[in-house]
């Protein structure tokens, strides 16, 4: 398996390239009463930088009083054996 590019789905079955996206943000496709309460949140980076990693890290406890679990693409993808790519 290989990563190709970010596509996005409206939820009303339109799919979207990334460059055709201004605002991305996540779909709840559940009632909130099955998600809640958060007891830790994955993050996905697609790029190794600090200034994201600081801010989700930040963001996610202090304003969201949420564990984070940070995962960079790049870092992912090198970390996995060959009969898993």
């Amino acid at each position: 398996m290989k990563f190709v590019t970010f596509v996005y789905d409206d939820g009303k079955g339109t799919v979207y390239e990334e460059k055709t996206v201004k605002v991305t943000r996540p779909l709840i496709v559940l009632d909130e009463w099955r998600i809640f309460p958060i007891s830790v949140a994955f993050i996905y980076l697609k790029e190794d930088s600090s200034d994201v990693y600081n801010m989700v890290k930040m963001m996610s406890q202090f304003e969201f009083g949420i564990p984070s679990q940070c995962c960079v693409q790049k870092k992912y993808l090198s970390a996995r054996n060959k009969e898993q790519q």
